[in-house]
């Protein structure tokens, strides 16, 4: 009697096992050796019952033919490098070549991706991954979302990396990271998506209530204003150069912007400069900002404290200013609360209003797909009512000549809030006279 007839021989039948997977069950035999052998995807639908039938079949057939697993010598495994190392010289390439999220992509890789599974997907050869592979470790970032030790768009971004990198390990532009023939992410479906926060913005009012608010320094609301009122990212208004304003023909030029990892510039994101006009009631406004860099020898338009220090203290000046809407200060499962990026929101949502080109806000905001652009024209459509208010002047306080330091309030008379605007203003934000 043969070796497998002997193990047939004890305990009960062997009928192989099922798993289930995503929205199917998987079967497995076991073979005449007693080891399990490959997973066989069943049509979705299929109940438990018929899935464990199938197993046992399929175990039947393999104990009568004899069927067994390769020797271990026999199966050669494919050629080329770990994931790991792969994974290195694809994040060394995506140096070269510029990207600046290239550490967060290898903090992505080094915590949550190489070393998951069993066998880790890092020290497996990248040629032999296949999609089943990355089917369990898509469920393994949907188990970790709901641990909380990821949110759901953590999870979204690294299954974007890892997508990425087996569609560069096919046809990347680097022959020498070519490692494969197919793309084992390409049908796979990527994590679930969770609750999107609703984001916020500044009502023409609200902005208006700052910029009268001499409590505020003149440093930050000319800040405000030039962020709101050219809807540029904040790396791109700091990067903004005297010989980028044409304040003769109402032009400005967008073209680079600052790279907060490595230092010095970079082009801006989605690699779109763009030149647009000036929104009139800006012009008073870079026309003192312009002769105050000349008059200093200053090459850049405008001195940007740190990133960290934008957001809390753009709040804690709303609030000085009398500003006190809730959804600007929420922080929940559904709101999320004001950030300094939303005054560009609050700009390009301020040009749908007014009823602008969704191709013109497209151009002006360097938005690379018209769906962006879309999101901001719905939202507009919601608050038609506030038309007439958007972009409105800026108080003359802030062209005043002379770069102000942050503390110290200018003696100037006080600024009359136009009346479709009127609302209580609180004391300490009326100017001195």
């Amino acid at each position: 009697m043969t070796e497998p007839t002997q193990r047939r021989g004890r305990g009960r039948p062997r009928t192989g096992s099922v798993e289930w997977h995503q929205d199917h069950w998987d079967v497995r035999p076991t073979l005449a050796d007693g080891t399990r052998g490959d997973r066989v995807c069943q049509p979705p639908g299929m109940s438990e019952a018929k899935a464990r039938e199938k197993a046992r079949a399929l175990t039947e057939l393999a104990q009568r033919e004899g069927v067994t697993r390769a020797p271990a010598a026999v199966v050669l495994a494919p050629a080329g490098p770990t994931f790991e190392a792969w994974a290195e010289a694809w994040c060394t390439d995506r140096a070269r070549r510029g990207l600046a999220s290239v550490a967060d992509n290898r903090a992505n890789l080094r915590n949550w991706v190489l070393p998951r599974l069993d066998p880790p997907l890092g020290s497996r050869p990248m040629a032999s991954i296949e999609s089943s592979d990355l089917e369990r470790f898509v469920e393994d970032l949907d188990a970790r979302v709901r641990a909380e030790e990821l949110s759901w768009k953590t999870a979204s971004n690294i299954w974007m990396l890892v997508a990425k990198a087996f569609k560069d390990a096919v046809k990347s532009k680097t022959l020498a990271l070519r490692v494969r023939k197919d793309n084992p992410a390409l049908n796979v479906a990527g994590p679930d998506e969770g609750v999107r926060r609703a984001k916020s913005y500044l009502y023409p009012s609200e902005f208006l209530a700052l910029m009268n608010c001499a409590a505020v320094p003149l440093r930050w609301r000319r800040l405000v204003a030039l962020h709101v009122y050219t809807y540029a990212r904040a790396g791109e208004v700091e990067a903004l150069h005297v010989e980028d304003v044409d304040l003769r023909h109402r032009v400005l030029h967008v073209h680079r912007a600052i790279d907060r990892k490595r230092g010095g510039l970079k082009e801006v994101k989605t690699n779109m400069p763009r030149r647009f006009s000036i929104e009139p009631e800006l012009l008073p406004l870079l026309e003192v900002l312009v002769a105050d860099a000349r008059a200093t020898g200053a090459v850049r338009l405008v001195a940007v404290p740190p990133l960290h220090a934008l957001a809390p203290r753009l709040r804690a000046y709303l609030q000085r200013a009398g500003v006190t809407r809730a959804e600007l200060f929420a922080d929940d499962a559904t709101r999320k609360r004001l950030t300094w990026h939303d005054l560009r929101s609050a700009g390009i949502t301020w040009a749908a209003i007014r009823g602008d080109e969704p191709m013109h806000i497209m151009h002006r905001a360097g938005h690379e797909q018209m769906g962006t652009t879309m999101g901001y024209v719905r939202e507009a459509e919601s608050v038609e009512f506030l038309r007439s208010e958007v972009f409105p002047p800026l108080p003359a306080e802030l062209f005043l000549p002379g770069i102000l330091p942050d503390r110290g309030r200018p003696r100037v008379q006080p600024v009359v809030i136009p009346s479709k605007f009127s609302r209580s203003t609180p004391a300490h934000c009326r100017a001195s006279t």
